[in-house]
């Protein structure tokens, strides 16, 4: 990370191991040093969610909202517009499906290219860690109206290249989590003309 320079950086989930407050601020605090200046977007991955109280295994969102902020999202870069979504639990809610056609709806136009980030990916030919069928369903149904560029995805711990609702998927290799069928690694992704 510290021979280029990147105009930002979108961690896709799996921040923490446990998704503990010590993890997020142990994370936060050792690749300050590298990230510099470096804007540092993230979304909640299925690890960042999860919490144990005493032998108890629950899924708990709020330590993720309280110390990195909001599980959706959207930001423009140049002519590009970027949605993030919460699909840690491998759903998107009702609430966030209304709120991204909403935002499809009324910032998509403003932007000449559209990417979609989120943890779990819709589809995947090599390992079925994918959101569930219905979600991947009421999530096609909004995004096929739109001219979305592409979308990436966490999750899987490997790279792949897959086609949703006619848009390419790419999911990142693992980064930090033991790693799928590939070593560890990033995706660098220009975007121009």
């Amino acid at each position: 990370l510290t021979s280029q320079k990147y105009d930002f950086i979108m961690y896709l989930g799996d921040f923490a191991q446990t998704g503990s407050v010590t993890e997020f601020y142990w994370m936060l605090n050792d690749i300050k040093p590298v990230l510099k200046e470096t804007p540092f977007y993230t979304i909640p991955g299925n690890h960042d969610i999860k919490r144990k109280i005493g032998k108890i295994k629950i899924k708990d969102k709020s330590f993720y909202e309280t110390i990195m902020g909001s599980r959706y999202y959207w930001f423009g870069y140049g002519d590009t517009l970027f949605i993030t979504l919460d699909s840690s639990d491998e759903t998107l809610d009702k609430k966030q499906l209304e709120w991204l056609d909403t935002t499809l709806k009324k910032i998509r136009p403003m932007f000449q290219n559209c990417i979609i980030l989120s943890h779990v990916p819709p589809v995947n030919s090599k390992i079925n860690h994918i959101m569930t069928f219905e979600t991947a369903k009421k999530f096609e149904q909004i995004i096929k109206n739109y001219k979305i560029n592409a979308m990436f995805f966490g999750h899987v711990h490997f790279f792949s290249h897959e086609i949703f609702a006619n848009i390419p998927c790419y999911t990142s290799p693992s980064s930090g989590q033991p790693a799928r069928f590939q070593t560890y690694g990033y995706l660098n992704v220009n975007i121009n003309k």
